[in-house]
């Protein structure tokens, strides 16, 4: 009986460790907008400290291998070449904390 017991703790515990946790805020909103070759990011959260961390790149680039900054809501990215780019962001929710991703968001410089 002791046996049993100590194989279903072991059980649950290493289902427990095996679960992705949900991060505690999330994008609820983004928007990459252009204005005379100005992209301002606009971006709101579920919870979450206001930070961002957006990561850029030209249109198809593989996530991990674009531009990234660390954002507020409006602020702006200069200095893009003519085309099409991508827009990923996730919010800062603590300080070490971090959502998912959301995007990609295209806008396209003439």
């Amino acid at each position: 009986m002791k046996i049993r017991l100590i194989y279903c703790l072991l059980a649950v515990s290493l289902l427990a460790c095996n679960k992705e946790e949900e991060a505690s805020c999330k994008v609820s909103s983004f928007s990459p907008e252009v204005n005379g070759g100005i992209v301002s990011i606009f971006v709101s959260s579920d919870g979450g400290s206001g930070i961002y961390e957006l990561e850029y790149g030209s249109n198809g680039f593989s996530q991990g291998s674009g531009t990234k900054d660390t954002i507020s809501n409006g602020d702006q990215v200069h200095n893009l070449s003519p085309g099409i780019h991508d827009f990923y962001i996730r919010a800062n929710c603590d300080g070490t904390e971090w959502s998912e991703w959301v995007g990609p968001k295209s806008v396209l410089l003439n």
